[in-house]
């Protein structure tokens, strides 16, 4: 920094705060003057200074000159001259030329004091003095805009593109994955809802519609019937003879069985139409779009033609009928869950009327049902109320014109039924099991009323009594038995009873049922075979059974006397059989 006066001479020269005037004022040369004069020149109240460059000995220097005026504004408005010039000047150095380059950017900046031939790829600016001579050249590679830039922000630019493609390389695949993962669930959940659906509509075992969706299509054909004017039926078909072939041949047997009959079933309806099972062993067909009724007996005959033919599972045979119960909507209802009832009602009419045959459902059978239901609520309070009595229907010998023994039978007189019939509440006592407390009561009455009788007839009288087959299976039945035999050895006269058990029965039962026969006969029981001529009707077949005494049935005696070509059965072909015979008439 130097100060000079209005003549341009030297007043002060500091250098970084120094002292550094070591030489008496002289004048300034021509450069500095013609910059003097310019700052002097100009407003006083802003003067602008006079910059330049030129050499100061032996280095080349930026220059500013200054007029140096009054601080405050106002001052310097009333001054007519400055009051001396301020000098600054600053080394055109390599330290300038790097800050130039890192503050404005440029490329490879470099100063030439000498004429330099470059090549095109610099640009050149001239340095002159205020006097118009040539100083130097600046010369640098020129850039386009923002080319510093980039190649600053260019690495960063570079690792943020990279980081960027590595980051959606792993966000590509994860989607991918995730997509896949997806896919893979989607197609899991619709399998599992397809399962789900499955098991919730449909039977496992013969793949036909279950309760539930057969009850909700059952819905939609009435809301239709409604609609169009037309008819639904509805079959509840039971598979008569199923329970043996699973018992007998094996669950697994059964299974294949049940699904082969959901085939043929199918084979007999409509594609419109539906199959389903309801539980067990029963089925149920939906017929819509009916027009009369005739088209129920069409499919229901063809249903049972089709169901009665054999069944070939692993090499053996099998053999099922049907009982099936037919409804109409609308003339036997609208509800589903009624329209099933009364099918339903309608089946076991027809399991009464000999099975393997349809029965279409009438009011009658309802009002059926409801008065076995009240008759099954009776009978269970039947003998704590003591409703229940015997009566003693005579046995007459035909040769000795005398009462020889008598039949116990029971008789029901209830306060709300009047006197049923035993037609009516014996099935339905075995049925429900209450043949069981019912038997023993009619056991122990016969016990005691035998004596009274015994003194009345003698001492060969005897009584006989209906044995259920659900007694004889119970467990406790020989006990009984025992228990009264022995409880009546202590009286004058033991009781001589006739046990009487139906021919069906006999039958259909075990081998366990022979040694329940032969205890009961070492027991001093005589056991007779009632009905006889109902079943098989085989002499030979009672071999090895302790019968004592058959009941041919009626029917049986009418048949034989009205079959003509018996009558002229030789009589040399007759065999005698050496055990009583009683015609049944009771």
């Amino acid at each position: 920094m130097i100060i000079l006066n209005l003549e341009k001479k030297v007043i002060l020269s500091v250098n970084n705060g120094e002292d550094v005037t070591t030489i008496s004022p002289h004048e300034i040369g021509p450069n500095i003057s013609k910059l003097a004069q310019l700052s002097l020149d100009s407003d006083m109240i802003d003067p602008t200074p006079g910059i330049g460059t030129f050499w100061l000995g032996d280095s080349i220097y930026l220059v500013s000159i200054s007029a140096i005026t009054p601080f405050n504004s106002t001052e310097r408005m009333n001054a007519n001259n400055a009051y001396g010039l301020l000098l600054m000047a600053k080394p055109l150095n390599s330290d300038l030329l790097k800050q130039w380059q890192t503050a404005f950017h440029f490329n490879a900046l470099q100063m030439h004091t000498k004429p330099t031939v470059l090549t095109d790829a610099f640009v050149s600016y001239s340095i002159q003095s205020p006097m118009q001579h040539w100083i130097a050249d600046i010369n640098w590679k020129p850039e386009q805009p923002g080319d510093h830039f980039l190649v600053q922000v260019l690495p960063w630019i570079t690792t943020l593109f990279v980081l960027i493609i590595f980051i959606s390389i792993i966000f590509v695949k994860r989607v991918q994955s995730y997509s896949k993962s997806t896919a893979d669930a989607l197609v899991e959940l619709h399998e599992s809802r397809k399962k789900l659906n499955t098991l919730a509509y449909y039977d496992p075992i013969t793949e036909l519609p279950n309760r539930s969706l057969f009850l909700d299509r059952l819905g939609q054909a009435v809301v239709a019937n409604n609609r169009l004017g037309t008819q639904t039926g509805v079959l509840y078909i039971d598979l008569d003879g199923f329970k043996q072939v699973n018992d007998s041949k094996g669950h697994d047997i059964g299974d294949q069985l049940l699904h082969m009959v959901g085939q043929r079933m199918l084979e007999c309806i409509r594609s419109e139409d539906t199959v389903s099972r309801i539980a067990g062993d029963e089925f149920c067909i939906l017929l819509k779009d009916l027009s009369n009724t005739t088209d129920t007996d069409t499919i229901a005959s063809k249903l049972q033609h089709k169901l009665n033919m054999p069944y070939m599972i692993e090499g053996d045979e099998s053999f099922i009928s049907s009982s099936i119960g037919i409804v109409i909507s609308p003339n036997d209802g609208k509800a589903p869950e009624e329209l099933l009832k009364k099918a339903d009602i309608a089946m076991y009419q027809a399991k009464d009327n000999g099975r393997n045959c349809y029965q279409y459902y009438t009011q009658e059978l309802s009002n059926l049902v409801e008065y076995k239901a009240v008759l099954h609520m009776q009978l269970r309070n039947a003998l704590q109320k003591h409703e229940l009595s015997l009566v003693y229907q005579p046995i007459v010998s035909a040769s000795k014109k005398t009462i020889v023994g008598a039949e116990a039978l029971l008789r029901w007189n209830n306060a709300k039924l009047g006197s049923v019939s035993p037609n009516e509440f014996i099935g339905l006592a075995e049925s429900t099991g209450l043949i069981i407390p019912i038997g023993e009561w009619v056991l122990q009455t016969v016990f005691s009323d035998a004596i009274d009788f015994y003194s009345q007839y003698g001492d060969d009288f005897f009584i006989s009594v209906n044995i259920s087959g659900r007694q004889l299976s119970d467990k406790s039945f020989i006990d009984l038995v025992k228990e009264l035999n022995s409880s009546r050895k202590q009286d004058t006269v033991i009781p001589k009873l006739h046990l009487e058990i139906t021919e069906s029965y006999l039958i259909s039962s075990n081998n366990g049922v022979k040694d329940i026969l032969n205890e009961l006969s070492s027991l001093g029981f005589t056991i007779a075979l009632d009905d006889f001529g109902t079943g098989y009707s085989s002499l030979s077949y009672l071999n090895g059974y302790p019968i004592h005494a058959l009941k041919i049935d009626r029917s049986f005696i009418a048949n034989f006397i009205n079959d003509k070509k018996r009558k002229k059965t030789d009589s040399g072909n007759c065999r005698y059989v050496q055990k009583p015979i009683f015609n049944s008439y009771s």
